[in-house]
């Protein structure tokens, strides 16, 4: 019968795993641990939906080499994807929902996620805790994130009323580090550029992010002034965010001056209209992974011109 089938299928993999022998030694109330095991498992293919297993009759040519025209499946395949793997992204998961984390609450938490024969070693734990947190003084874990700094002709700007808890103005979101750290040498970008570049993201995985704002369409001050003062380096991606209303016009100014839109392909700018960006940026779970999505003039379209392939 296709159920005994199964069955001695399932045996030969538990004999395969070293587990077989264990199963039939151990006995409880008199009864072998075999035997119990035998009958959960006939009760699950019996009733089989409940168990999340689905029944398969083969036809055609599959069943005429088969010795049995049924066969059984998970109805949601077992995830194969390796352990470490899921555990480090879990440990990002713990530390993305966590702020200033003790390293004993980190590993009770990692325990609790992985339990059993999935039980991870200490230092594959520790491991992922160290490449995506940062330790404080006092000891406590956080996520690694970029750091942030606002030029001097935004950093003056009021504060939306939706934000107005965390100061006045966007140079009081910074932190005392941030306010007090030498970017020139953080991001190598020449101290007299600094007062033009917008908004910097830095120090994450020693990428920096350069953000200009633009509500007009004139690219010379961002694209063509700030060229020759940031390096051209593979950690450096540069970002100009649009207003959506100036899309059209950018297009077409890029298509007129042909030395400006190789300066664009060439120092890898990508452009972003505020609509989009706003959107990514106001969403719960916001990532860089995100991100590429919004970017472009017209994001639902792949852009070939202006705009270079995005990869971390």
């Amino acid at each position: 019968m296709a159920t005994d089938r199964a069955a001695v299928a399932a045996l030969e993999s538990l004999a395969a795993r070293k587990l077989l022998a264990p199963l039939t030694l151990a006995r409880g109330g008199g009864v072998s641990e075999l035997e119990t095991f035998l009958d959960h498992f006939r009760s699950s293919l019996a009733d089989a939906a409940r168990s999340g297993i689905v029944k398969i009759d083969l036809d055609g040519a599959a069943a005429e080499h088969a010795h049995d025209t049924t066969v059984y499946s998970l109805a949601e395949p077992v995830d194969a994807t390796p352990l470490d793997d899921r555990l480090e992204w879990g440990m990002w998961g713990l530390l993305s929902a966590s702020r200033d984390i003790e390293t004993r609450t980190l590993l009770r938490r990692a325990y609790g996620l992985f339990r059993d024969v999935e039980t991870p070693d200490r230092e594959l734990i520790e491991r992922c805790i160290a490449a995506y947190g940062h330790q404080s003084d006092d000891g406590r874990w956080r996520l690694r994130g970029f750091k942030v700094h606002v030029g001097r002709d935004l950093e003056r700007r009021a504060l939306p009323e939706a934000h107005l808890d965390r100061g006045a103005v966007l140079g009081d979101l910074m932190t005392d580090a941030e306010r007090t750290d030498d970017i020139s040498r953080v991001a190598r970008i020449h101290s007299d550029a600094l007062e033009y570049v917008d908004c910097l993201w830095y120090d994450k995985g020693n990428m920096v992010f350069l953000w200009q704002l633009e509500w007009t369409a004139r690219l010379h001050r961002s694209v063509i002034a700030l060229g020759e003062a940031v390096p051209d380096e593979d950690r450096v991606f540069r970002f100009f965010a649009i207003a959506d209303e100036r899309r059209a016009l950018a297009e077409f100014k890029l298509r007129r001056a042909a030395a400006t839109a190789d300066v664009v392909r060439r120092r890898g700018w990508r452009f972003v209209k505020w609509g989009p960006l706003r959107s990514w940026a106001t969403r719960p779970e916001v990532a860089l992974d995100l991100l590429e999505p919004v970017l472009g003039l017209s994001p639902e379209v792949e852009q070939t011109g202006q705009q270079l392939a995005f990869r971390w």
